[in-house]
């Protein structure tokens, strides 16, 4: 859909195997999404995500198998369990420096993910435990 300026929520499997779905840049007003919302939309290839929504929740766009670019804007703080779940195409995430919290599964069954994020942030560690866990997610760090 292409303008998003007026929704300010989005309920559980609302977009769900929407198969017409191919980039998402969701506005600015939206602040909460219920899980689900758009898992299994297999054309979708790339999400913009607001930073007035502070939360991803779990399942979010899991078994999106044509995803590939994810942006996660200043001002998101979580991001939950299997949120990118099954994401088999996905390669490159861009994490910013508010992510406080980042489930170690977060990207679970999505083994090619690149995630971009700030050195020494919240989720740059996230995602070293994550990995010590034995979880597969390469990190590209940027400077301070």
């Amino acid at each position: 859909f292409s303008d998003t300026s007026q929704i300010e929520e989005i309920g559980t499997c609302a977009f769900s195997t929407c198969t017409g779905l191919q980039k998402l840049r969701l506005g600015r007003n939206v602040s909460w999404i219920s899980g689900e919302a758009f898992a299994d939309c297999y054309s979708l290839e790339e999400v913009t995500i607001p930073g007035t929504l502070k939360e991803i929740s779990t399942n979010l766009f899991s078994n999106c198998s044509g995803l590939k670019k994810i942006i996660v804007q200043e001002g998101v703080e979580v991001i939950h369990n299997h949120a990118f779940g099954d994401c088999v195409n996905l390669r490159e995430v861009k994490l910013p420096r508010s992510i406080i919290s980042l489930d170690r599964a977060a990207f679970g069954g999505s083994p090619n993910v690149v995630a971009e994020v700030y050195e020494n942030s919240s989720a740059d560690r996230c995602l070293l435990r994550a990995n010590e866990l034995g979880k597969r997610i390469a990190i590209k760090l940027i400077a301070e």
